[in-house]
């Protein structure tokens, strides 16, 4: 009897064991088709307001020492259209970061008004070429998840761009600065964790950008607001 019970004490311990495993909670599983560092690329178009450039006054300076103005200068920056690809990681369901370029033109015109000589006002203008690279950091409103389809977000970057000159005789260089916010808007969304493409969707924002340098004539930080609207795919 005494070695019947040392048996049955023996063979306890591994019962219970697997007993815990077969009825205990099962592993966490990670929601269906939600990557943890979702990648989302996008192409779209933007329009950037034109912006004035400070007048310049060209004075001939007399040996009494007053000077005598011989013809006044002031430009414009023209409204200005670009395309703009777009490489976006997210970081947490809240958080993005972004990288993109821009390819895109604009006017300059230069008026040459109030001549000494009497002449009639003159406009000058050409097409400049523009390509830009920036950087930024999404916040999302609202945390993101597999089925969100409306994702509203702000944002704030910023970067470099160069202006190349009719004929590219001569390119400019300046920084850009940005803030705004906007909405996202899938109009398809996948949970099947076989799937490759996420979501697809409409990407519209407006910003507030400051440009210094440039083909501007002058040192100044030109703020000016810009409306853009991109197609995505998030994978």
């Amino acid at each position: 009897m005494t070695g019947a019970r040392g048996c049955d004490r023996g063979l306890a311990i591994p019962l219970l064991i697997a007993a815990c495993l077969i009825v205990g909670p099962a592993p966490a599983r990670a929601q269906p088709n939600e990557a943890s560092h979702p990648i989302e690329v996008s192409f779209g178009g933007w329009w950037t307001a034109s912006s004035p450039v400070d007048t310049l006054e060209a004075d001939l300076k007399r040996p009494a020492g007053a000077s005598l103005r011989l013809f006044a200068v002031d430009g414009e920056l023209g409204a200005g259209v670009a395309f703009e690809p777009r490489f976006t990681v997210g970081l947490s369901r809240i958080l993005d970061l972004e990288a993109s370029a821009a390819f895109g033109r604009r006017d300059l015109r230069v008026r040459v008004t109030d001549d000494f000589e009497g002449a009639e006002d003159l406009t000058v203008s050409e097409r400049l070429h523009e390509i830009g690279v920036a950087g930024a950091v999404v916040v999302h409103l609202r945390p993101r998840s597999p089925a969100s389809r409306t994702l509203p977000f702000v944002i704030a970057g910023g970067g470099y761009f160069w202006e190349y000159h009719e004929g590219d005789t001569l390119s400019e260089t300046g920084q850009q600065f940005f803030v705004g916010g906007g909405l996202k808007r899938a109009f398809r969304v996948s949970t099947d964790p076989r799937a490759r493409i996420n979501a697809l969707g409409l990407r519209v924002e407006g910003r507030v950008v400051g440009r210094t340098a440039g083909a501007a004539l002058d040192d100044r930080v030109h703020v000016l607001p810009a409306f853009g609207a991109s197609f995505f795919m998030r994978f």
